[in-house]
């Protein structure tokens, strides 16, 4: 009985879609309001000034395909912005680490040079106990064979 009824609903689209408020007049509930069938004014000011379309209408049909197009646009671009910071972070960190690795390398040559310098005082040192033991046994013998050639 679509016919008989003096009222439309209308729907309000896009970021205001569901809320309930007052607008031209009309007092909105979960985003839908009835409205005279033959207010042609105020359908006309709630479409252009408040997004707000003939439930099943071109009108109202048109408003969620173009809000959809737009909400997915700007996800695009915002999600091209964070692609942006996120690349530049990178660089950022790939500079970073390139940086740590240059010092790294640094301390890997500086610890090799150590090592190879603890290395050769540790042989020289091993050389001079080598020179010093012969000597002091030859010193440790002598004694003994002279105490020995004493007591006979």
């Amino acid at each position: 009985m679509a016919g008989n009824r003096l009222t439309v609903e209308v729907a309000l689209v896009g970021p205001r879609k569901g809320e309930t408020c007052s607008l031209a007049g009309f007092d909105f509930n979960a985003g839908v309001a009835e409205v005279p069938r033959h207010a042609a004014t105020a359908l006309h000011i709630l479409g252009k000034y408040h997004n707000a379309f003939q439930v099943d209408s071109r009108e109202y049909e048109e408003a969620q395909a173009k809000w959809v197009k737009e909400k997915a646009k700007a996800s695009a671009e915002s999600t091209g912005a964070v692609d942006a910071k996120l690349a530049v972070a990178l660089d950022d960190a790939r500079a970073h680490i390139d940086s740590q690795g240059a010092e790294l390398e640094r301390l890997r040559a500086e610890l090799r040079e150590a090592k190879a310098a603890s290395a050769e005082s540790a042989k020289a040192q091993a050389t001079t106990e080598l020179v010093k033991a012969p000597a002091e046994e030859t010193t440790a013998d002598t004694k003994a064979k002279g105490k020995g050639k004493g007591k006979e």
